[in-house]
């Protein structure tokens, strides 16, 4: 049960930034695109 808990949360973690991702492609063109740099992992 532990490791199901881990591969959820860590997928959910991918998943977030995927949609993250995403939301700032369809950004792009327009104005509300904010380029913000992050640390590599």
């Amino acid at each position: 049960m532990v490791a199901a808990g881990r591969t959820i949360e860590s997928e959910a973690a991918r998943l977030n930034r995927l949609v993250t991702d995403l939301l700032d492609l369809a950004r792009l063109g327009t104005s509300e695109f904010r380029w913000r740099p992050s640390p590599s992992t």
